[in-house]
């Protein structure tokens, strides 16, 4: 399920992504502001994928406590 939303994500980016361009990154160039688009998406997947989990390796409540 989540490797599916994950390329629906990427589908949909890809699909406004020359809106996405023109409208956050205005340049005189339409060239720049695209690569800027996909690079601003590039370097969210890439922080996503290699930023641990809030959950990840934490250990809170009960399950901190020995038995």
């Amino acid at each position: 399920m989540g490797n599916a939303l994950e390329w629906f994500d990427v589908a949909i980016y890809g699909f406004f992504a020359a809106t996405i361009a023109k409208l956050f990154f205005p340049s005189t160039d339409d060239t720049v502001s695209l690569l800027m688009a996909f690079g601003t998406s590039a370097s969210r997947t890439w922080y996503a994928r290699s930023a641990p989990s809030s959950s990840a390796g934490t250990r809170t409540g009960s399950a901190a406590r020995p038995r």
